[in-house]
């Protein structure tokens, strides 16, 4: 793809327009990220002043291209920004047979197939193992569809069950958050929670609070959280899987059971016989847990009291698991058989929470048969079963550098 038409919320996921041969660029889009600079959500205060220094340096590399005016008709409210993105995208491909909308919202996707604008979800543009089905969706509404949402007066077209949605006013703010059930949509809910070895969790981006959300419904016991390092993926596992546990009530877990497929990293050489236990020799694999409770001591304390047991991957048929919350870390590194024997082999009381990163599969052999691809899409739209894409890396200042990088 070299000539794109990009929704502003694709800039604040991370596109770079310098990949690109040609981007236009919409005056709708400057205005969105002037506002969005300014959002008192540092988080995305922060992605849209990166977005517009990658603008910024692709103009004076002669790549973006200023659209200011539109001439084609949509039937479309053209007083949201999503439609005036829109009625430019329909304009540009008029003259431009080579031009993609490029989009991270499935609303804007979904429009954009209806007016028949050549697009690109911008989740699978990034990385085509992917699955196009996030666990969520965006939209932008007036105060009056708004009202019709919070009286259950109105369904959107495609949505599933257990799929969340996220409303935007005509600024472009966040003024709530909705889950699809089989009785209309419910507010988004969910608490701060205590980590192991650190203060109280809060969300710190509206993707973490629809993970904090599902990760609290005891009612969806099949649970994924994906996206790249550094989004959150094994901290929120841990932190409310231990708050599960240590918690009152007859039906709770009694004990975390942590599963990885022991496969090093791609490029990497192995380390060949391991000495020690069984427990020593799986250690480097359980790191990315140990990480949030207190490193190798609090890994041992957990497990010496028995909330916590780890399981080789190799060793898991024929097991019945009760009572526990199976953790399986690094999905994407599993094949659909692998899924489908453990999820083959939860019983009364348990729930299975998958994590993983696309952009991190290390052996080919996943890239033709991708487990976490096969569980998401497998799925997507049952009672059972819950997921949320992350994106934004709140992991440090350093971390985030590694956007940077090109892989």
């Amino acid at each position: 793809m070299s000539n794109v038409i990009v929704d502003t919320n694709a800039f604040i996921d991370g596109l770079d327009p310098c990949d690109y041969e040609k981007v236009y660029l919409i005056s709708t889009t400057i205005e969105e990220l002037d506002e969005l600079k300014r959002n008192r959500n540092e988080t995305l205060a922060r992605s849209a002043k990166q977005a517009i220094k990658r603008i910024v340096k692709a103009y004076d590399d002669g790549i973006i291209e200023f659209r200011s005016k539109y001439s084609c008709y949509i039937p479309l409210d053209l007083s949201i920004p999503d439609n005036r993105i829109l009625a430019y995208a329909k304009d540009i491909c008029a003259f431009d047979p080579n031009a993609v909308l490029v989009s991270a919202d499935h609303n804007v996707i979904l429009k954009a197939k209806c007016l028949d604008i050549p697009h690109k979800y911008f989740g699978t543009e990034k990385n085509e193992i992917c699955s196009t089905y996030s666990g969520y969706r965006e939209i932008t509404v007036s105060d009056e569809y708004l009202a019709k949402l919070y009286q259950n007066d109105i369904d959107i077209e495609g949505m599933l069950i257990n799929e969340y949605l996220v409303v935007r006013d005509v600024n472009g703010v966040v003024v709530d958050k909705f889950r699809k059930t089989d009785k209309g949509f419910i507010p988004v809910k969910y608490k701060a929670v205590d980590s192991f070895h650190l203060e109280k969790i809060k969300p710190r981006n509206t993707q973490q609070e629809l993970a904090f959300d599902l990760l609290q419904n005891t009612n969806i016991p099949v649970k994924a959280l994906f996206g790249k390092f550094g989004v959150g993926k094994d901290l929120l596992m841990a932190a409310h899987a231990l708050n599960q546990i240590k918690s009152g009530g007859n039906n709770k877990p009694d004990s975390i059971l942590f599963i990885r497929n022991n496969i090093n990293v791609r490029g990497t050489k192995d380390l060949g016989a391991l000495p020690g236990t069984e427990f020593d020799k799986i250690l480097p694999f359980l790191m990315p847990f140990a990480d949030h409770v207190g490193g190798v001591d609090g890994l041992r304390m957990l497990i010496n009291s028995r909330a916590l047991e780890v399981q080789h991957l190799g060793f898991i048929r024929g097991r019945s698991i009760k009572n526990k919350i199976v953790i399986v870390s690094e999905a994407e590194n599993l094949t659909a058989e692998h899924v489908a024997l453990l999820l083959g082999r939860i019983d009364e009381n348990s729930q299975i929470w998958f994590n993983g990163d696309f952009k991190q599969i290390d052996d080919c052999v996943f890239e033709k048969n991708n487990g976490l691809k096969a569980l998401i899409d497998g799925l997507k739209g049952e009672r059972l079963f819950g997921c949320v894409q992350l994106t934004i890396n709140e992991r440090s200042e350093v971390a985030r550098l590694s956007d940077k990088i090109k892989v």
